[in-house]
């Protein structure tokens, strides 16, 4: 069982990865990039159901396979925050934004789009959410926010 585990685990991670080179080679500015790497994992988890399977069990089972240290928030934080400081680097993100709870921001939404996806079986729509999300996420940060969106930083 535990080596069935392992393969759907790389199998997952491997598929986790792809997506975010895809979105690297196809989007130059990191905002764009995350809202492409959610659609992308989004459009995985809708497609494959060996992804489906990896990220369940990273998410309940992690402590099953200690040798991987599996962590999915940090694995995403870490992966949104590089982003974002690329993004402020570039002059993309308004002033005021703090890059580390916009990211934990960030990273549970995608998470609890995940977590509703499973928990209502729509799986046909997870790219077109966690993407949704992320834009929204992602358009209180953006330096051109209006004022009314400056008020509500994150």
């Amino acid at each position: 069982m535990k080596t069935l585990g392992a393969a759907i685990l790389t199998y997952e991670g491997a598929a986790m990865r792809e997506a975010h080179r895809l979105a690297a080679s196809q989007y130059p500015h990191p905002l764009e990039r995350v809202e492409a790497s959610f659609r992308l994992v989004g459009d995985r988890l809708a497609s494959d159901v060996i992804v489906r399977a990896g990220i369940r069990i990273a998410a309940e089972a992690a402590s099953c396979f200690p040798e991987r240290n599996i962590d999915p928030f940090r694995t995403w934080k870490a992966f949104v925050v590089g982003a974002l400081e690329e993004s402020v680097a570039e002059g993309e993100i308004r002033d005021g934004v703090r890059i580390e709870a916009a990211a934990r921001v960030l990273v549970s939404a995608g998470m609890g789009t995940k977590d509703l996806l499973t928990f209502t079986n729509d799986w046909d729509s997870a790219g077109e959410r966690l993407a949704e999300v992320a834009s929204f996420v992602i358009s209180g940060m953006r330096r051109e926010a209006n004022a009314h969106d400056s008020a509500n930083s994150l």
